[in-house]
């Protein structure tokens, strides 16, 4: 009944966003029910007591009000730490249980290994919240099977240069910017980084950072708040892990409320 009314394309609109709501719904529903079928569960040691999915999912709320980078970030801290200290032998004092203990180098090699763990762990699910955001983010956009839509004659930005490929497309919903990246290429030999800066000033300022590696045709959302975008413009830069590029907006987008 309620597509009866109105001309071809409005109906034709109107059940492209029930679609697009629909899959979001379905998303959402795998991405908070099966996290446990789609991620390893953490490795329990007396380094990290209790900690599961849930208790990390309640953290990046709590502690770092959704941003799953800065956890990652601060992870990989930690990790660099630990490895510089495992190579000169003298093991690492690390705070255990509240108290402070020091790890022989053997003991730190198996710290380095079960860290590893989390952070690969950690990074799963942050990639099933992306999951999330790109169902929300085609919710918004009215797109439920494809790249956001674009401006008339617009088309993605397609970045190909040593040796990798992938495609960026950018939406404005609300004042919330977004960029999904799409791996055109190869599966990544190593971590990258990604970038996404504010534009317009003298200096590129960074506001959201993520490392990890692209597999064969893994699709990437970045989510941008209104209030993080002062400038009303932004910019993402990549850079792979395995050579240095100099700094080069691949993709940017002006999003204003």
């Amino acid at each position: 009944m309620f597509f009866a009314q109105g001309s071809g394309k409005s109906t034709k609109v109107a059940f492209r966003y029930i679609c697009a709501a629909f899959f979001a719904m379905i998303i959402n529903a795998v991405t908070s029910g099966f996290a446990a079928a789609n991620c390893e569960p953490f490795p329990q040691s007396n380094y990290w007591p209790g900690i599961s999915h849930q208790s990390v999912e309640l953290s990046i709320e709590e502690k770092y009000n959704g941003d799953w980078d800065k956890l990652l970030q601060k992870l990989a801290g930690y990790l660099t730490e630990a490895k510089a200290y495992y190579q000169k032998g003298n093991g690492l004092l690390i705070k255990k249980s509240g108290k402070n203990t020091r790890l022989s180098n053997r003991q730190l090699d198996r710290f380095i290994m079960l860290l590893e763990e989390r952070i690969k762990i950690t990074q799963c699910l942050a990639d099933l919240n992306d999951m999330n955001d790109l169902a929300n983010f085609q919710t918004a956009s009215g797109n439920a099977d494809g790249p956001p839509e674009l401006e008339p004659g617009k088309q993605p930005n397609l970045f190909e240069a040593m040796d990798i490929r992938f495609n960026v497309a950018t939406s404005c919903v609300d004042g919330t910017s977004f960029f999904r990246i799409i791996n055109l290429g190869d599966e990544w030999p190593t971590i990258g980084s990604f970038g996404i800066y504010r534009l317009g000033r003298d200096k590129p300022e960074k506001v959201l950072s993520r490392r990890m590696a692209l597999k064969i045709g893994q699709v990437s959302t970045f989510r941008v708040a209104g209030n993080e975008n002062i400038s009303g413009t932004l910019g993402l830069f990549v850079e792979p892990g395995w050579t240095k590029r100099d700094f080069k907006v691949d993709a940017s987008l002006t999003c204003t409320r």
